[in-house]
């Protein structure tokens, strides 16, 4: 009856072990995809902003 518990314990953390290993790498998956997401984002955000100013300096150089 004593031994029954003790074989458990090593097994149950080491399971934890990896449900924790599991989750840290889908967490750490999932952070790069929203950086990757975000700065995609930003990128197209940027080029917009650059190629609106760019067109509006054009326009007001072409116009004056």
């Amino acid at each position: 009856m004593g031994r029954g518990p003790s074989p458990d314990r090593p097994r149950l953390q080491a399971k934890s072990l990896e449900s924790f290993f599991s989750s840290g790498f889908s967490s750490l998956i999932l952070v790069t995809v929203v950086l990757a997401v975000m700065s995609h984002c930003l990128a197209l955000f940027s080029l917009c902003t650059c190629s609106y100013l760019h067109s509006s300096l054009v326009f007001r150089f072409t116009l004056f």
